[in-house]
């Protein structure tokens, strides 16, 4: 089935398709940033390849917010935070782009999500609204609408003995 099909058949799931994608993409990159130190959010030379800390900078400007308490004792435990972000970040980024393992993504996403925006308290631009909670919103379009299959691996994906015994891969 070609694009233009797909986009008549349902447009909102195209749209969200295309969303999808560019946060994965956006995601991916964050993890390459982050893990390579490749100059732009992470400083060139402050990797985690480098033995950089992709959190504990994070985690220390969280701690003094208004969820402080929640992020502070994570500071001790940066460095397995770092694996995980980095791990997060690098499987949404894979499954977003490619439309395969929907929930867990959306669901982890948002979760994830959720957990920067409280860290950013107070916010700096807006009192209520970040791009974080658009970011909850997208994820949340996608997992309620056919995004990955209108563009993307989902059709075929569902259609694997894996998912087919483990439905929460979808």
């Amino acid at each position: 089935m070609d694009l233009k099909t797909r986009f008549d058949e349902d447009r909102g799931a195209f749209i969200f398709g295309i969303l999808r994608v560019l946060l994965g993409a956006m995601l991916f990159w964050a993890f390459l940033d982050k893990m390579f130190g490749l100059g732009y959010a992470t400083p060139a030379g402050s990797g985690f390849v480098d033995g950089g800390s992709p959190t504990k900078g994070f985690l220390i400007g969280a701690s003094k917010g208004t969820f402080g308490w929640l992020f502070e004792p994570m500071v001790d435990i940066s460095g397995i935070l770092d694996v995980v972000i980095l791990l997060a970040m690098f499987a949404l980024g894979v499954g977003l782009i490619l439309g395969i393992g929907k929930k867990l993504c959306c669901i982890g996403g948002m979760a994830m999500f959720f957990v920067f925006y409280l860290a950013m308290f107070p916010l700096s631009n807006n009192p209520i609204l970040d791009e974080h909670v658009i970011y909850i919103v997208v994820l949340l379009g996608v997992l309620l609408t056919k995004s990955c299959e209108s563009i993307g691996f989902g059709r075929r994906w569902k259609e694997t003995a894996l998912v087919k015994r483990f439905p929460i891969l979808e």
